[in-house]
């Protein structure tokens, strides 16, 4: 087991004595310099009336390095970060709290897998990093001789130069973002059985339930031909894993998002359209930078772009439109191993810097293990006489996996999207897609398992190794192409129901939010920008029109049988009844039901699933009732109603990337929504209000044809700055809550606007 304490030892302070003086003398800085030769090309710049940064170059090499020199520019810092969480770099400059963190990193070995896929990408993704990290170094040096990266004079240090493996570092752990759920939910599935005995595998059945929407219709997908019995989880203590997973920062450790597309042939419809709201944490500066970026040879692209690799995840082209959700595939597991067959593991002792006073010190007294096909021993307890092995597909990809990520901006028509995708091995995400011609698609992307059942909790494993593959080709991943529906919604549910051919995992929330989008759609008599911002502006706690009405009644036998009751808990019933699920701030239930699923969740290890199937059935009716009774304890306070309003007890704090503590919160806003709301407030009770922590991290909307659109909100700005000011009534952070949505620039007159040269 890892020491909790990771008390330095006594050597470590004398290796901090040598350093002092490198330190001294490291004081005075030189001007930083962007390393190697000029591209010799050139970009121009400006940003228009909603800070987006619009740049104009010659060829397509020219904006990839125009791309990155405005993210080196503006997000410097932030570049910086994610490539030291990428690296196992964090403790280098926020000392000890982040050394697991970057101990786990090193354990995964992503520093090693980047510098390998990047080795093997093909010419022209490499050209494409390559120029994007030459663009970075002088962002870098325009953003330092500038000084005003306040983050870099907080922590008393200037950023290396940038290079492409360290692009590749940044997309492989946003990659592993991607799939911690599954990870997660093996843990949880062996929780549940140790906690609610043998009645947890029909308590947390999924099939069936009247909220169920999956991505794909039957007959757009295989279905099973025979499917065998899933082994049962033994029923020992799931192991704690909580202090190594997840192990990321705050951006990107969030869950669910939303996007659909519309073709121009369905009815009421003159265009295609595509909608995309990618929920991340809520930190400054914003995760994603939104961009237009055009070369005279051909490439234009204007959408959401991320920081750390030459590549618009959310956006269009004018031809093609595309949008991304989590797809929550089955791509990352926990097994378990027999000890006598880890004993040949590869030993690992990672070194890892850790900033202490004014010095640095390493820390390389923690020694972990691989497997020869180089997937780690997690260094937690597993159960008995078992090591646990994570097995992420991730570990498989290559550099062609990843090569045709630059293409996508490029892409003429659905189908070629389509075909582009398809090729993307990291897992893993969904796509939407829609063309001017009204053809749409949808595809999930990555390396997944193929597999036609998944045992339940954590998969025991003996005599061979604990490998990943053979994986779904991409004819057996989900797909669909032009549907007879006419549109597509994903929302992190399901991509198809129990009856699919291959079992694609259970870490996929429930499927309210895409349920509710396909209800407003359908209910749209002609489609419209107005219609569809409303649909993402939906706040409809969805997931209250199924759970309440049996918890109520179980609330009710209570009552009947003499339970403990009174005045407040007669008027919080009330209003439960009453509430038409609407979550705005002005709700006064919502708090009351939130908590109580909070309460029925920690207290009673009841989800939603189980405690639907548990309100229905009358099993666990005193839970039910106690968790109420101790909502009413929690929600005491000074209001000026009986319980408090939405928006006084729910709010959206914007901490900043690297951690309050280093950087306070500029403020917070009153929000709506719930976690399975379509505008979601996904959020965590502190013991006096809600902290909503994640979100829409940009709104897009695109129509495609005649009258070709872009609208966008976005909780942020392009520039980092210390004093955000998101409680302005005209800021991006109010429009953001509000889904005010705001017109992008397209096909700019740059003869009319004034730009900035920028030498490459």
């Amino acid at each position: 087991m890892f020491n909790a304490s990771l008390r330095i030892p006594i050597i470590v302070r004398v290796f901090g004595v040598a350093l002092l003086g490198a330190l001294a003398a490291g004081c005075a800085r030189k001007a930083w310099k962007a390393p190697g030769a000029a591209l010799g090309e050139s970009c121009r710049v400006w940003r228009d009336s909603q800070g987006i940064a619009h740049a104009q170059t010659a060829t397509t090499r020219a904006a990839y390095a125009c791309l990155g020199f405005l993210h080196g520019r503006d997000r410097a810092f932030q570049l910086d970060y994610l490539r030291r969480a990428a690296r196992g770099r964090l403790a280098e400059i926020q000392g000890m709290g982040l050394v697991r963190s970057d101990l786990f990193i090193r354990l995964l070995g992503l520093p090693e897998l980047a510098a390998k896929v990047y080795g093997q990408t093909d010419t022209g993704e490499r050209e494409a990093i390559v120029a994007y990290a030459a663009g970075i170094n002088r962002g870098f040096e325009t953003a330092l001789a500038a000084g005003d990266v306040y983050e870099f004079a907080r922590y008393g240090y200037e950023p290396e130069p940038w290079t492409p493996e360290d692009s590749v570092a940044i997309l492989l752990l946003q990659s592993f973002r991607e799939t911690q759920a599954s990870i997660w939910n093996d843990r949880d599935e062996e929780t549940a059985v140790e906690k609610l005995g043998p009645a947890a595998r029909d308590l947390l059945a999924r099939e069936g339930l009247p909220w169920d929407s999956t991505i794909l219709k039957r007959g757009e997908y295989p279905t099973a031909t025979r499917r065998s019995e899933a082994r049962d989880a033994t029923g020992q203590p799931a192991p704690d894993l909580s202090a190594w997973l997840p192990a990321l920062p705050p951006s990107l450790e969030t869950q669910g998002s939303n996007s659909w597309v519309i073709s121009s042939r369905r009815k009421g419809a003159d265009a295609t359209w595509l909608a995309n709201d990618p929920h991340l944490g809520l930190v400054h500066p914003s995760f994603w930078y939104w961009v237009q970026v055009e070369a005279v040879d051909g490439l234009r692209v204007l959408g959401a772009s991320l920081p750390g690799y030459p590549v618009v995840p959310s956006g269009t082209n004018g031809r093609v439109a595309w949008g991304l959700t989590d797809s929550y595939l089955d791509a990352g597991d926990l097994v378990a191993v027999p000890k006598a067959e880890t004993k040949d593991y590869v030993s690992v002792r990672p070194t890892v810097w850790v900033k202490v006073g004014p010095v640095r010190l390493p820390y390389f007294f923690t020694r972990f293990r691989r497997s020869a096909e180089g997937l780690p021993e997690l260094p937690v307890d597993g159960p008995k006489g078992h090591s646990l092995v994570l097995r992420w597909s991730g570990f498989a990809v290559s550099g062609k996996g990843i090569s045709s990520i630059h293409r996508i901006a490029r892409a003429e028509t659905s189908s070629e999207m389509d075909s582009l995708v398809a090729t993307l091995e990291l897992p893993s995400w969904n796509y939407v897609f829609g063309d001017t011609k009204g053809n749409i698609g949808y595809r999930a992307q990555g390396l997944v398992p193929r597999r036609e059942t998944r045992p339940w909790g954590i998969e025991r494993i003996a005599g061979g190794p604990a490998r990943m593959g053979p994986f779904l080709t991409p004819d057996e991943m989900p797909h669909v192409f032009n549907p007879s529906r006419g549109y597509v919604v994903t929302a992190n549910n399901q991509q198809w129901g129990s009856g699919g051919r291959y079992d694609l995992g259970r870490a996929h929330p429930p499927g309210f939010r895409a349920l509710r989008i396909e209800e407003l759609i359908e209910g749209l008599p002609s489609i419209d920008a107005e219609g569809l911002r409303k649909i993402q502006a939906d706040v409809q706690a969805v997931d209250a029109r199924f759970l309440l009405p049996p918890l109520l009644a179980a609330l009710e036998r209570r009552r009947a049988a003499g339970a403990a009751w009174n005045e407040r808990a007669a008027a919080g019933a009330e209003l439960l009844g009453r509430w038409k699920f609407e979550a705005d701030v002005a709700c006064v239930a919502c708090a009351i039901y939130e908590r109580w699923r909070d309460r029925l969740k920690a207290d009673a290890n009841l989800g939603v699933a189980p405690v639907y199937h548990a309100a229905k059935a009358g099993t666990h009716d005193d839970a039910i009732h106690a968790a109420f009774m101790a909502t009413l304890k929690d929600l005491q306070g000074k209001w000026a109603t009986t319980f408090p309003l939405w928006g006084e007890i729910h709010h959206a704090y914007f901490p900043h990337l690297a951690g309050a503590a280093d950087f306070p919160s500029p403020g917070r806003l009153s929000t709506g929504g719930t976690e399975h709301s379509v505008n979601p407030g996904e959020a965590d009770w502190d013991g006096k209000e809600y902290r909503h922590k994640e979100g829409a991290s940009q709104r897009l909307l695109v129509r495609l044809g005649q009258d070709f659109g872009v609208w966008f909100a976005w909780p942020g700005t392009s520039r980092d700055t210390k004093a955000p000011p998101i409680t302005a009534s005209s800021s991006p952070w109010i429009f953001w809550r509000d889904a005010r949505l705001s017109s992008a620039a397209w096909k700019a007159d740059w003869s009319s606007v004034e730009s900035d040269s920028v030498d490459l």
